[in-house]
């Protein structure tokens, strides 16, 4: 997924940051 678009920087932020956080909670929880 490509980040450079202005448009799609706060989109591809979103999913980043929703991936971190399900991330550490898969890792909280293991």
């Amino acid at each position: 997924m490509k980040c450079g678009l202005t448009g799609r920087i706060l989109l591809c932020n979103l999913v980043v940051d929703t991936i971190i956080v399900y991330t550490t909670i898969g890792t909280a929880m293991s």
